[in-house]
């Protein structure tokens, strides 16, 4: 964690020394809104629970300065799949025939962070923050007609997360487009989202959650 720590040092300070007056990069002292697209990736333990998915996260902020964006609140969703999914015949009584559902896991939660945007070129720009989170797993079976095939799997935590990213304002003075990535690192209590492990099912366990996300995303400065 440390050595995370000094390289984003580094990099800010890098920024800050290759840094050129822009028009464009200003104290708008205005909130911000974000829209996230992109890829969660889990590591460490979240390994034996679930695969690669998508993620969407929506965010508000409030940029006090040109560098400091004193908050930034948003809600983070996507879905995935158990690494060993559970699969179930289920009729359709629409068709008549039978179909395969696959059990899927559903991931959402709220990260708080505080950022620090440095600019790196003409029509560049870098952050990084850090801040805390809370998230929520789950897993479930289900049919539309007959409910639930099988029962919910469940666990949920709080965490940190460190992000970085590059933006450009090429395209719209208030609109950006960047590239992100995040790091996650979550204690959950719960259920395991995959069985076998542990060999019961419902034993309540206690575990490290962490994944990395990387996402097309997009920052609309509000307001005048």
């Amino acid at each position: 964690m440390k050595k995370i720590y000094f390289i984003i040092f580094l990099v800010v300070l890098g920024a800050q020394v290759v840094m050129a007056d822009s028009p464009n990069f200003v104290n708008p002292k205005r909130f911000t809104s974000e829209f996230h697209f992109g890829l969660r990736t889990p590591t460490g333990e979240n390994l034996k629970d679930i695969s690669t998915g998508f993620a969407l996260k929506f965010g508000v902020g409030y940029q006090l300065t040109k560098h400091l964006e004193i908050f930034h609140l948003a809600f983070d969703f996507g879905s995935s799949s158990p690494e060993r999914p559970d699969w179930a015949q289920v009729y359709d009584p629409n068709t008549g025939y039978f179909r395969l559902e696959q059990e899927t896991v559903i991931i959402y939660g709220f990260p708080l962070t505080a950022r620090w945007r440095s600019q790196i070129g003409q029509q560049l720009e870098l952050y990084v923050g850090a801040g805390a989170s809370y998230y929520w797993f789950s897993t479930r079976l289900t049919d539309p007609y007959w409910g639930d095939l099988k029962k919910s799997r469940k666990r949920h935590g709080p965490g940190s997360v460190l992000e970085a990213g590059v933006f450009t304002d090429a395209f719209s003075e208030k609109l950006l487009v960047g590239l992100t990535a995040n790091f996650t690192y979550l204690n959950t209590k719960g259920k395991t989202l995959t069985e076998p492990e542990p060999e019961t099912p419902d034993e309540k366990i206690d575990r490290k959650d962490s994944y990395l996300t990387f996402a097309i995303t997009l920052r609309y400065f509000m307001g005048k």
